[in-house]
């Protein structure tokens, strides 16, 4: 286990053009970072890091590298350059997951994701007052809280091992990932905007995409 701005970089490395000096490069990183952490604890059954994760406005942050990432993002990407921490095969698995499920996702759109999760609208309302002060100390998310979600980050997981195996793409709509082969299926205006409608009264976080018989299937 490790300090979480050491897997930060892991991110950075993979895709530097995705985290430039901006509150989105930041906001993305950030996410990324949680969602590793969660494919950790439905994996391993452990946290991928201890540090501090908070509930903002737009979603939630490893204050740490929130931090860093805002005051010193000189400092950090040398940091990226000069030296890569050794990664343990485990959190390898960790970080691959999260960013081959969320990695091409928008800052906008991991953070639409975020608010899906339980534990941060709890964690957000529990530190805003009614004048809508936000108090950063009770906006702390602690272990239990996320635990409870494992099994959402569980259904991604095995989402992701089937495409992998059938070489399929996936399409994240309103935080339901679809996952379709695009040999198959043509990702429309049209096809996006039934998936929308879907996923309004979607009952799980990911779905397989494909078509029997002429007729579109959602499974």
């Amino acid at each position: 286990m490790k300090d979480a701005l050491e897997y930060a970089k892991y991110f950075i490395r993979q895709n530097p053009r995705s985290y430039s000096n901006s509150l989105e490069g930041n906001k993305k990183l950030n996410k990324l970072l949680i969602f590793a952490d969660m494919i950790n604890l439905a994996q391993f059954e452990e946290p991928l890091f201890t540090n501090k994760i908070m509930a903002f406005e737009n979603g939630f942050v490893v204050e740490d590298v929130r931090q860093k990432y805002k005051n010193n993002y000189n400092e950090l990407i040398c940091e990226c350059i000069e030296e890569l921490p050794e990664l343990s095969e485990k959190e390898q698995a960790s970080l691959w997951y999260a960013d081959r499920i969320f990695g091409n996702l928008s800052a906008d759109e991991l953070s639409e994701l975020s608010h899906t999760f339980t534990f941060w609208s709890e964690a957000y309302h529990r530190g805003t007052n009614s004048q809508n002060y936000h108090n950063k100390s009770r906006s702390v998310i602690n272990l239990e809280e996320m635990i409870a979600e494992v099994p959402k980050m569980k259904m991604l997981i095995d989402a992701c091992d089937r495409t992998s195996e059938e070489g399929s793409e996936s399409k994240n709509i309103n935080g339901v990932v679809y996952y379709y082969n695009p040999d198959e299926i043509q990702m429309t205006d049209e096809m996006i905007l039934y998936l929308q409608e879907f996923s309004e009264q979607a009952e799980d976080t990911s779905y397989s995409v494909y078509k029997d018989n002429g007729e579109l299937v959602v499974f």
